[in-house]
């Protein structure tokens, strides 16, 4: 996914990918084709963040802590 300012994912984006989460498993539940493909959209977000960090682009670290509890807590369900 790509970063919204060139540096830093929008501070939204987390928020947008947790209702999304949310809403696919109380609609779908988690075993649904929908809630994984939000699932994988976050951990390739996740990812691409990681990458950006290694390549030395300055990201705020924020960014993908925020992400990965997000990750840490859908998986736990």
């Amino acid at each position: 996914m790509p970063a919204a300012d060139g540096g830093s994912i929008n501070g939204n984006l987390v928020e947008q990918i947790s209702k999304n989460l949310t809403n696919t498993r109380y609609t779908f539940g988690v075993s649904s084709k929908q809630y994984q493909t939000v699932l994988e959209m976050l951990k390739a977000s996740i990812a691409d963040l990681e990458k950006q960090k290694l390549a030395g682009r300055k990201n705020d670290t924020s960014d993908v802590e925020n992400l990965i509890l997000l990750l840490e807590r859908e998986l736990k369900i």
